[in-house]
């Protein structure tokens, strides 16, 4: 008898076990509860403190790995807790990272400009001016300050060399496709220039600005008429944002 009875009740206990667990259908059948603990909101506590510690009215005082790892931490935070806080702060900061960018891109632009010794070229005709120069008016602001203002100086090392030949052949194109003067120096005729201007290539290539009496290298090695033009016009209009060493503005 006491038998039956363990067994009743065993039966008992397992069917109220199971009715509690269907009573909870709503959490699945594969339903599994972590522990809970204060974790959440001991992170929660950590990434608003870290965001508030951020210089984000300083950025420029970050060393750039800092910023990178500060930029890295601080997307995962705004995206796992996407709050105004956490994202004005991401905003903030991948803005200072673009603006970083664009100017890198253009001084990098300028620097190509000035000396491309590094950079992979040959003498080439392009069809840049058919659409950078589509603007009338800068067509003609443009062919008034190379014609008036602007005379293209190479200087060589071998006037009769294969580089110097190319480059000449390139100058005569110039004068006759754009109207600019341009000019082809023999360094040994003028050696002065040479250690004035820092010339170290076979063929180095200059503007030299009439009124300002002022020389600025545009190239290191060959460069087109079509070239020529397209970086000019980059030139001048970024110039005022790219400091420039003073052996490259005399």
């Amino acid at each position: 008898m006491w038998k039956h009875l363990v067994i009743t009740l065993l039966v008992f206990s397992s069917l109220a076990a199971k009715e509690k667990f269907f009573d909870k259908a709503k959490e699945g059948w594969f339903y599994y509860e972590e522990p809970k603990t204060s974790r959440d909101n001991n992170d929660t506590d950590e990434d608003r403190k870290f965001i508030a510690s951020i210089p984000l009215d300083n950025l420029e005082a970050m060393s750039a790995k800092d910023f990178r790892e500060t930029l890295d931490r601080v997307r995962d935070i705004s995206v796992m807790k996407p709050t105004y806080e956490n994202i004005m702060a991401y905003k903030r900061m991948t803005k200072f990272a673009t603006d970083k960018s664009e100017k890198f891109a253009v001084n990098y632009k300028l620097a190509s400009i000035i000396d491309d010794s590094y950079e992979y070229h040959d003498i080439g005709t392009g069809g840049f001016t058919n659409n950078a120069l589509k603007d009338e008016r800068e067509k003609t602001e443009l062919a008034k300050h190379l014609t008036e203002n602007v005379v293209f100086v190479t200087f060589t090392k071998d006037p009769n060399g294969t580089l110097a030949q190319k480059q000449i052949l390139a100058n005569i194109n110039m004068r006759r496709d754009y109207g600019v003067d341009t000019r082809t120096i023999a360094l040994a005729d003028f050696p002065e220039m040479e250690k004035r201007l820092g010339i170290a290539n076979e063929v180095e290539n200059f503007v030299y600005y009439k009124k300002q009496q002022k020389w600025q290298r545009i190239r290191r090695g060959l460069i087109d008429g079509d070239t020529f033009v397209k970086d000019f016009i980059f030139f001048e209009k970024n110039k005022g944002n790219f400091k420039l060493d003073e052996e490259l503005s005399l």
